[in-house]
């Protein structure tokens, strides 16, 4: 008989310590996920149910970026033509220097607001747009079924009730394929935030 020597043994009692941390170790991590997986289904439906709003504002910050508004040469000189001062020494109609100064002065400060206004439009837009896109590709990867429940209830905004009747469904099913799809979706945006700077 050959006899094999174990190089590390642990006493029973240290196993049973070590197998009791582990177990501690994994219940903690279980509630950590849990509770990411909890705050992320939260953020998925807030996501969700703000979409129709989102879309509004999209739509909004498109007509801004797309029709600024802007001061015209001549509404300004004609805004600079009747702010004299106290009056005197004027005559009507009459422009001074300093108030052409004043109004290029005014239209080179008026250029460089416009511009920074468009470009904060641009960058919300650009920000809805992106949150838009990823949460509408999240949606086209559930399966058919949650898809199409996710489309009708926060989309289309058809009450859970209406759209169990369409279905053929009790409402409780189709509850419950709208929980599954927004656990899925969740995983999805934790899984996808891992990767994202």
């Amino acid at each position: 008989m050959i006899s094999v020597k174990v190089p590390f043994a642990l006493p029973y009692q240290a196993t049973d310590r070590f197998a009791a941390v582990l177990r501690l170790q994994r219940s903690w991590q279980s509630k950590i996920y849990n509770r990411k997986e909890s705050a992320m289904s939260k953020y998925v439906l807030k996501l969700l149910e703000s979409y129709n709003e989102r879309e509004r504002k999209i739509a909004v910050l498109r007509y801004n970026l797309e029709h600024p508004a802007k001061v015209s040469r001549s509404e300004q000189i004609e805004a600079m033509n009747f702010g004299h001062g106290d009056g005197l020494d004027h005559s009507a109609g009459h422009i001074s220097n300093k108030t052409l100064y004043i109004a290029l002065n005014y239209e080179e400060q008026a250029e460089r607001m416009n511009a920074e206004s468009a470009h904060e439009i641009a960058k919300e837009l650009f920000a809805l747009e992106c949150e838009q896109r990823r949460l509408t590709y999240f949606i086209g990867l559930l399966d058919k079924r949650q898809a199409e429940v996710i489309r009708l209830v926060f989309v289309d905004g058809i009450p859970t009730k209406e759209v169990a009747a369409s279905f053929g469904l009790t409402y409780r099913t189709i509850d419950r394929i709208k929980r599954t799809a927004i656990e899925n979706l969740a995983e999805m945006y934790a899984y996808s935030d891992q990767f994202r700077v």
